[in-house]
């Protein structure tokens, strides 16, 4: 009895009293985006609203201001992407009643030259090279097949063989 009254005796600590979340004594930011998606979402999303609706129309008064032209400058001279000039052969493409794109009657786009080599035989030639209708790879006259339907010029990978009567090739527009 004497031993157990000579050994330190140990208080329990006691329990807080308070709550953990003391909300009167809790440091709280709110920064403006809580505020934004929260009680101000229907404010805020019209200013967003209105001032996207003010770019765009910017952007589409400075497209309409602004001359559109088929050259580009590359080392202070001008070059042409396109062999034919002429806007007016340019069509806008139409849906026929199967759902499929067609050209209407006499529209004809003109070919784009490119100024790399032959993506298939690797041949290059600046007065011989052309580029496929349908992905823009850059061919030269020997490996670019013509379709019998639209006449436009397709590589072998965007063409079909025709094995009919005709033996020809079609595209994957006119397909």
């Amino acid at each position: 009895m004497f031993a157990s009254a000579c050994q330190p005796f140990s208080m329990v600590k006691r329990s807080c009293p308070f709550n953990d979340d003391m909300n009167p004594q809790m440091k709280i930011h709110v920064r403006d985006k809580e505020v934004a998606k929260g009680v101000m979402s229907d404010q805020h999303m019209k200013l967003v609203y209105d001032k996207t609706k003010h770019l765009l129309f910017l952007g589409a008064k400075k497209t309409q201001a602004a001359p559109a032209s088929n050259t580009f400058l590359n080392g202070g001279e001008a070059k042409e992407d396109v062999v034919s000039s002429n806007s007016t052969t340019f069509k806008q493409m139409q849906l026929t009643s199967q759902g499929q794109l067609s050209s209407p009657e006499g529209a004809q786009t003109p070919f784009k030259v490119k100024e790399a080599p032959c993506s298939k035989c690797t041949a290059w030639n600046p007065l011989d090279m052309c580029c496929c209708s349908f992905c823009d790879t850059p061919l030269c006259s020997s490996c670019t097949q013509i379709c019998t339907k639209c006449q436009d010029l397709f590589c072998s990978g965007c063409s079909f063989d025709v094995y009919d009567a005709s033996e020809g090739f079609i595209c994957r527009n006119c397909c």
